[in-house]
């Protein structure tokens, strides 16, 4: 049996953090629709995915993560991701579901604050906030206007303590 050399990677992709390159050998891949550190432009993405701990193997997305509705729904290949959770949902809000990048679909947080969506804003959020905001990650942005500032903590500890619905 002869092998086969195909020079495209199938879309919805994320690569990070996977040293010495994130693409690496000869040819020229297609890649579509994914995120690959030093490799942004047209549809993909070049920045971090915001994963959830990737150093305990837990790569699902954090809320406010650029791979969130950043998919081409084309290329979401089964109606479920890999926790059989819904593939296609409008994770970002604005009204049109489009797939994430990678194999899971982040959930609409069910409220703002809630970073480790267990359904409530508690401490474990606030540490999160606290982590995000001190280096103005945009993750700490939770009123969205592109920049991390008192206005975010105020929002924050609005919700603190709440429960979500």
């Amino acid at each position: 049996m002869a092998a086969q050399t195909r020079h495209s990677l199938p879309s919805l992709r994320m690569i990070w953090e996977d040293l010495p390159e994130e693409i690496a050998g000869g040819g020229s891949p297609t890649i579509t629709y994914s995120d690959i550190r030093g490799l942004g432009g047209g549809t993909n993405i070049d920045e971090d995915p915001n994963f959830v701990d990737p150093d305990a193997f837990d790569f699902h997305l954090l809320p406010g993560s650029p791979c969130i509705d950043a998919g081409d729904n084309f290329y979401a290949l089964y109606s479920l991701d890999w926790d059989g959770d819904q593939r296609i949902i409008d994770g970002d809000g604005d009204g049109t579901p489009t797939v994430d990048m990678g194999m899971d679909e982040v959930p609409l947080a069910s409220c703002i604050g809630d970073f480790d969506l267990d359904g409530d804003v508690d401490g474990s959020d606030m540490s999160q906030f606290a982590q995000n905001y001190a280096v103005a990650s945009l993750q700490a942005d939770l009123n969205e206007d592109g920049s991390v500032n008192e206005l975010d903590i105020e929002l924050f500890a609005g919700q603190f303590g709440r429960e979500c619905p």
